[in-house]
């Protein structure tokens, strides 16, 4: 997916929906005019988890601790949302 350079911090979901990312929007070689360097910023589909040292950022691992709000395993798939409000319905049943 492509990303706003903006925003580098915010985990953002990859083109084929199976992983989650940052965008790389600072990430391209110094080399070349400023016109060779144009780049296109996209999600990046590296993640470290520093809990457990491991590295992984696949929705379907169900052992992924660090994507927060998120439900891991198998058939699972990233959706992009904006900031959610929960409504809560006091005389729901």
């Amino acid at each position: 997916m492509f990303c706003d350079d903006e925003d580098t911090a915010t985990l953002r979901c990859s083109s084929d929906r199976r992983h989650l990312g940052r965008c790389t929007a600072g990430i391209f070689e110094q080399r070349g005019s400023p016109r060779e360097r144009d780049v296109c910023p996209v999600v990046s589909t590296y993640l470290h988890e520093l809990a457990s040292g491991t590295r992984s950022n696949a929705c379907a691992d169900a052992s992924v601790k660090d994507l927060p709000g998120s439900l891991t395993g198998s058939g699972s798939w990233c959706l992009d949302a904006k900031a959610l409000k929960v409504k809560t319905n006091a005389g729901a049943k």
